[in-house]
């Protein structure tokens, strides 16, 4: 990686202006500008996502419920994966 961009339209005039290749979520001025789009298939990454909360301070009951569905969906979705 020569070049690290937090905009995807500026990646994507970079690359419309002969500046290499990038990887993008599919927005509209890809479409817009001189560029060859190929879609990833099936990429075998993925983001992680982490939830951290007080230890000893009350939390409300909607926020014990929030992390107990956190909870049981992240449990939910790991089974899927594994079976």
């Amino acid at each position: 990686m020569a070049f690290e961009i937090d905009e995807d339209q500026v990646a994507a005039g970079f690359v419309a202006n002969d500046f290499g290749i990038c990887i993008a979520p599919d927005i509209p001025i890809l479409h817009s500008l001189n560029l060859k789009i190929l879609p990833l298939v099936s990429p075998s990454w993925q983001r992680n996502f982490y939830m951290a909360m007080l230890k000893d301070v009350y939390h409300p009951p909607v926020v014990e419920a929030f992390k107990k569905f956190v909870i049981e969906e992240t449990l939910r979705e790991i089974f899927y994966k594994t079976n």
